[in-house]
């Protein structure tokens, strides 16, 4: 077995092959520091590997850039009925610590294990690791259990990359609010409230969003927060940053990513000078990423010649795949992808009688899921969770109840693939135009 990240692949040790190379790591003062058990030759640590590559419920690959061993990455204890598993890590190779190589290989670990229907996994560490100790936060990784000396962290392979839609805060945005009602405040305390527990800190709002136009963040204090503006709204780096430190900062908040709302309109109306705006911000450490949001499809590539941006977010579902055309282009350019929509505004779970399109690919779906026993809800979040491309994914719930949901649902990782027309796919890929065909 092999996976393949960017830059390393992970594949069995071959005990048999390992030389001194190998063992000289365990010479290294780092690495005697934090590794508990240490082979005193190489008779033990072919012992050691050998043994390992026997262990059930266990996973042991080797890092590798070509032909040179780099460290070792172990998922032991694997319950498949918890779904659950423990995560241990060692870049042996002194020239490849502090380059990226555990982020990269912890990423692609992650992707492995949701395919392997593993959503949680766990490592310990001692409290003096610092530099571990970041990378696993980087990773998703949140403090569960301090001791006197070690730490145990724990991260939710679901969570880590879910993103809180911030569009139906105390606002009745949403197709299949059939009731119109604006959310109630209640509704939304309780939704933090679980977000904290689950340990979901980041929120995906926007400035002309209902609840994020206001000043009172009271209820999203220590949340990384996602925001969007329009080009014209991009005036001058003062008038930007003090908007970013006032509304945000002072209740507690930090921005993560900062959007260009109309990316559609990127070439046309973003000039670099404004650009250059939000390259400042980035460096001033105001925001940590730019990004860019986009429905239209047939200008990426130009928008990425022009113009360096950290972050796209684009739509993408059963339905809507034009973002398949795209990833491995975006990838290249080291680029992050988000994706939103993954419910199409609710529609692919829900039946919604209104309009003979909703009722004729809410069918379709139901029909699928009928065929290999899944609910709609665990299609939809498994297709996009079983894309190894994906990095965040965007959801928007009305309840506490919705989020549960979500965060207990079974997640399919069958291959998924339904029979959409032309016309229904053309509909779905453009909610934004829903509105021309008498939809609110």
């Amino acid at each position: 077995m092999k996976i393949k990240s960017k830059r390393y692949i992970l594949k069995k040790i071959n005990h048999t092959k390992i030389g001194n190379q190998y063992l000289n790591w365990f010479k290294d003062k780092q690495v005697k520091k934090y590794i508990e058990k240490i082979p005193n030759n190489l008779f033990e640590l072919k012992e050691f590997v050998k043994k390992t590559n026997k262990e059930k419920n266990c996973f042991f690959f080797g890092i590798y850039e070509k032909n040179l061993h780099l460290g070792n990455i172990k998922i032991s204890n694997v319950n498949f009925a918890n779904r659950s598993a423990e995560l241990g890590i060692l870049i042996g190779e002194k020239n490849y610590r502090g380059k990226g190589v555990g982020f990269e290989v912890i990423e692609v670990i992650k992707k492995f294990l949701i395919k392997k229907q593993i959503f949680k996994i766990f490592l310990g560490l001692k409290k003096s690791n610092k530099i571990a100790y970041r990378l696993y936060r980087n990773c998703g990784f949140k403090t569960h259990v301090v001791k006197e000396k070690t730490i145990v962290m724990e991260c939710n392979l679901i969570s880590s990359k879910i993103i809180l839609g911030g569009a139906q805060f105390r606002s009745n945005y949403g197709i299949t609010n059939l009731s119109k009602r604006a959310q109630s405040k209640n509704h939304l305390k309780d939704i933090i409230s679980l977000l904290k527990k689950r340990k979901i800190n980041h929120i995906d709002a926007a400035e002309n969003y209902e609840y994020f136009s206001e000043k009172n963040k009271l209820l999203i204090n220590n949340f990384e927060i996602d925001t969007k503006i329009n080009i014209d709204e991009i005036t001058s780096y003062q008038t930007l940053k003090n908007q970013i430190l006032k509304k945000y900062f002072v209740s507690g908040a930090k921005v993560d990513t900062l959007y260009i709302h109309n990316g559609d309109f990127v070439l046309k109306k973003l000039k670099y000078e404004k650009f250059n705006i939000l390259k400042k911000l980035k460096s001033e450490k105001i925001i940590n990423k730019i990004g860019i949001s986009i429905y239209n499809f047939r200008n990426l590539k130009n928008i990425f010649k022009s113009f360096k941006f950290d972050v796209v977010q684009i739509p993408y579902n059963l339905l809507d795949r034009r973002l398949e055309n795209y990833q491995k282009y975006l990838k290249k350019k080291d680029v992050l992808i988000y994706v939103r929509s993954i419910f199409l505004q609710g529609i692919l779970l829900k039946k919604i009688n209104h309009n003979k399109k909703f009722i004729n690919i809410y069918k379709k779906v139901r029909n699928k899921g009928k065929q290999i026993n899944m609910t709609n809800l665990s299609m939809c979040l498994g297709f996009v969770l079983n894309n190894d491309l994906i990095d965040k994914i965007i959801i928007g719930v009305r309840s506490s109840k919705e989020l549960s949901e979500i965060m207990n649902c079974k997640v399919t990782t069958k291959n998924i693939k339904i029979n959409f027309n032309k016309s229904e796919i053309k509909f779905g890929q453009y909610p934004n135009k829903w509105k021309f065909y008498g939809i609110k």
